[in-house]
């Protein structure tokens, strides 16, 4: 939500972006290593259907 209650909307297309949100404005924690690899193979799917 916007800072005057409006809700902002967006659609994504990339992967990279969509994993970024996730990390950084939900605060999800992810091993780099491993954990992020498979995400990013299984959103990839999602973005793509």
């Amino acid at each position: 939500r916007a800072g005057n209650g409006e809700t902002l909307q967006r659609q994504l297309r990339d992967v990279e972006e969509l994993l970024d949100i996730l990390q950084t404005r939900f605060r999800l924690r992810l091993d780099p290593a491993s954990e992020v690899p498979a995400l990013a193979r299984r959103l990839a799917g999602l973005i793509s259907a």
